[in-house]
């Protein structure tokens, strides 16, 4: 039997991986918690994917979401006021950096739509309230 292997569902598990990766080496190396669902990431790397995959620049995606997560991160850990990263601050920072770096093919207003629907699809599984 065939199995037929798609490549956004590779490029996706691929990104949820590493960012996983790199959560959790800020977990064990600092006190900084992560509260942030395996759930909360796939919608964000899936929106954003979706968004890649609309302005036909998929090529980019991997190296752009590790880059974005990596600095989300690394400015987390720069923050000594910052107990806990949730879903909310990663989104919050997904946008500020796609502002700073994003393709010339996407523009900042379209990144801010998609992230406001993840922020809602994250909302209707409980992910945001009060901060958690």
């Amino acid at each position: 039997m065939n199995k037929v292997i798609y490549l956004k569902d590779r490029i996706i598990e691929k990104c949820y991986e590493e960012i996983i990766e790199m959560m959790m080496e800020v977990t064990e190396e600092t006190e900084l918690e992560v509260m942030v669902s395996a759930k909360e990431i796939k919608i964000l790397i899936q929106n954003l994917y979706s968004l890649y995959q609309e302005k036909e620049i998929v090529n980019q995606f991997l190296e752009n979401m590790n880059i974005y997560f990596a600095s989300t991160l690394d400015k987390a850990l720069e923050d000594p006021t910052l107990p806990v990263i949730t879903s909310e601050y990663l989104i919050d920072n997904l946008m500020n950096f796609q502002w700073m770096m994003s393709p010339i093919e996407i523009e900042p207003q379209e990144t801010y739509q998609v992230l406001q629907k993840a922020a809602k699809k994250i909302d209707n599984i409980g992910g945001r309230k009060n901060g958690e």
